[in-house]
């Protein structure tokens, strides 16, 4: 946790290398943390959202959002900063997380918090650079056995950057 959140710190700031100092074992635990690409370097994507239908206006402004934060910040930030930021963007916990069912056939099998859109629709955010149809066909997966018929997904990879909405199958 303290490692990514110093290499969050440094890729923000643009400085190329810290140090981690642990002060509460017995002895001093130290890292020296580096990062490798360079703010423009994570600010080069390329940018892919054929793929993506928005439910609402709202999920367009999310989107827009949403780049405009990886065009200051840059990719190949901890996952967790773009998910705060989502948050943010639609409004804040309270509104950006609900309850779904899960289901299988006619059999309900507990209930799952996910993050929404106003509409009620499923938010998915990776940072995956690889593997990602895998990903996909989770998701899809994941859709099929929720009481919601749509995942709109974003994925942050170091050099792309996908928006995607999967439909729940008939």
């Amino acid at each position: 946790m303290h490692r990514a959140q110093l290499l969050n710190y440094l890729m923000l700031c643009e400085v190329r290398a810290g140090k981690l100092v642990n002060l509460r074992p017995e002895t001093i635990e130290q890292e020296f943390v580096n990062v490798a690409l360079t703010r423009a370097q994570r600010q080069s994507f390329g940018l892919d959202s054929d793929n993506y239908s928005p439910s609402s206006s709202s999920d367009h402004a999310w989107m827009q959002g949403m780049i405009a934060a990886l065009r200051d910040w840059g990719t190949g930030l901890d996952q967790g900063l773009y998910l705060a930021l989502s948050d943010f963007l639609y409004g804040g916990l309270d509104q950006s997380h609900s309850i779904a069912t899960v289901t299988s056939g006619n059999k309900d099998y507990g209930q799952q918090n996910i993050r929404t859109n106003l509409t009620g629709d499923v938010i998915m955010i990776s940072t995956l650079n690889q593997h990602l149809e895998e990903f996909q066909r989770h998701c899809q997966l994941f859709l099929n056995h929720l009481d919601r018929n749509r995942l709109h997904w974003l994925n942050i990879g170091l050099h792309k950057v996908t928006f995607e909405t999967l439909h729940k199958a008939a």
